[in-house]
């Protein structure tokens, strides 16, 4: 059916799109969430039509006036996706309250600090956390509220929902109002909590939908749960996988391929790791979808090898490479065909992720050791000469202007202009070609150094993986100062030592040690980027 235009607004509230979506196609599919049974062997699928969605939004907003919340006030998420976390993110966004979603898969400590940081008045997540409440004194004071379980002190999450009749209204916001808090951890360090205000929702929005503009017809299957606030304001019908979002690469593929052919899914999204179950799967059936039309592939550097598979097994879909972060999204994309296309320049420029979107000012600057402060002349006296590799910094509406009371993440990750702009600093090395196309070529924090040269290490992993007989490969800073080690996975028991070291012996690297693991770690979140903290750790061992 043809989607009535969103109702035109001066509200930022990213809640007003939805209800206008309520309001106009009540009738329409709005969103699928499947939940896992029986540790993953078996799932069940819950639906809502837009109409449904604005009535429970409604419904949550009761409760939260009945228990006393008010504008301002902020609660914590920490529980399974489900159509009513949905409902009670957007009652709490058309409320004026905000959200503060907390990575379950940090570690302990650091989920504890995120906890404090987050200053909210409540929490709602499952009895395993909050039965340990008094042992956490960040949860002190905390109104509690369980998802699957009840007690002194915590309240089931159904009294949050009050039956009305009524429709849901939408609080008008300012731009800068708090509404949805994202903590994730980084490597090291305390957790940084990603201010996304009402003004950096309804942008980030805007810049999705410009980027990649809606064509009719479409059904997601997105892997990224924030994508699902975009695709609601959107109005297209959302199926969410039928995965455990803290471990994506894990996912069942058959129940993909299921979830495909009975919703008719015809455009998905996620990260490497996930999108390579389901390709596998595919590959061990000598089967190709034809009912997907358009991928996005991101949250992590994908292998040429991976854009060559994807575009086998679906052969009428428009494969994308997606570029961006929680700071900013999107900075770039790229079709699979054009990264195959430049398969001979990755060994010199490492991975293509493409053209900058048109919201993105993107800059390559080399920086000093200290924060800067912008002075009249804004970005341009860091700037790289044309042709050289810096890191890459972005501005836009679409970029988040700050972490949330965390003044040395702001100091360190942000810069400020005088003339208000920010700049968020990525932390990747980059170079733009002469086309003005994005290659990453690794972290500024990755940098290694052996017998006296500096490589980053993305071309030459690009290269190297695209070797028959490798898995992956990462090259890392060795144990000894001034040395590097080439660390290996590999699908075959034969090392191919004269295709690697024809690549090694291109950047000088070729007296670089091998050394061959059965698994080379990932990160928690997708299993989709190298954990070289930890590789480097274990090496050590």
């Amino acid at each position: 059916m043809d989607q009535a235009p969103l109702q035109t607004n001066h509200n930022p509230n990213l809640a007003e799109r939805v209800v206008d979506q309520a309001r106009q196609n009540p009738d329409q599919l709005a969103l699928v969430v499947a939940v896992l049974h029986g540790e993953g062997s078996a799932y069940t699928e819950e639906r809502l039509t837009f109409g449904e969605l604005g009535q429970r939004i409604a419904s949550f907003q009761a409760g939260l006036e009945a228990h006393g919340f008010k504008a301002g006030d902020r609660m914590i998420l920490m529980a399974p996706l489900s159509l009513d976390l949905y409902a009670l993110l957007l009652a709490l966004f058309a409320s004026g309250l905000s959200a503060v979603l907390i990575d379950a898969g940090m570690p302990r400590a650091k989920i504890v600090q995120a906890i404090r940081d987050a200053k909210a008045q409540a929490i709602l997540s499952v009895g395993a956390l909050l039965r340990f409440r008094w042992l956490i004194p960040a949860l002190w004071g905390l109104r509690c509220f369980s998802v699957d379980s009840k007690g002194f002190g915590v309240r089931p999450s159904r009294l949050l929902f009050r039956e009305t009749g009524a429709e849901p209204t939408v609080r008008k916001t300012l731009a800068d109002d708090h509404a949805l808090i994202t903590f994730t951890s980084g490597s090291t360090g305390r957790p940084k909590g990603a201010d996304r205000t009402h003004g950096l929702l309804t942008a980030q929005h805007l810049a999705l939908a410009e980027h990649f503009p809606n064509r009719g017809g479409e059904i997601d299957m997105p892997c990224f749960p924030v994508v699902t606030l975009h695709n609601l304001c959107c109005g297209i019908p959302t199926i969410l996988p039928a995965v455990d979002f803290k471990a994506p690469g894990s996912v069942h593929a058959p129940f993909l391929v299921e979830q495909i052919q009975r919703w008719g899914i015809n455009q998905m999204s996620g990260a490497p790791a996930y999108i390579e179950r389901l390709v596998e799967h595919l590959e061990a059936k000598d089967q190709r979808n034809h009912s997907i039309k358009r991928m996005a592939v991101g949250g992590a550097p994908v292998p040429m090898h991976l854009c060559r598979r994807i575009l086998e097994r679906f052969p009428a879909c428009e494969a994308q490479v997606v570029y961006g972060s929680t700071e900013a999204e999107p900075i770039a994309s790229v079709s699979m065909v054009e990264v195959l296309s430049e398969r001979e320049r990755a060994v010199d420029l490492g991975l293509l992720v493409g053209s900058v979107a048109h919201v993105a000012d993107v800059a390559l600057v080399h920086l000093p050791s200290d924060p800067v402060d912008l002075g009249a002349d804004g970005i341009d006296p860091y700037r790289v000469e044309q042709g050289m590799s810096g890191e890459l910094v972005v501005s836009g509406p679409h970029v988040n202007r700050s972490y949330l009371d965390n003044p040395n993440a702001n100091r360190a990750n942000k810069i400020y202009a005088e003339d208000g702009t920010v700049w968020h600093r990525t932390g990747d090395v980059a170079c733009f070609d002469e086309h003005q196309r994005i290659w990453l070529q690794g972290r500024v924090k990755d940098l290694v150094q052996h017998r006296g040269v500096a490589v980053q290490p993305l071309p030459i992993e690009a290269a190297l993986d695209d070797l028959d007989g490798v898995t992956r490969s990462a090259l890392i800073q060795g144990t000894v100062a001034g040395s590097a080690i080439l660390v290996l996975e590999l699908s075959t028991h034969q090392v191919p030592q004269e295709s690697i070291h024809k690549v090694l012996k291109r950047y000088r690297l070729d007296e670089v040690p091998l050394v061959v693991r059965q698994k080379i770690p990932m990160d928690y979140r997708h299993q989709s980027k190298i954990d070289r903290v930890g590789l480097r750790a274990s090496l050590r061992d």
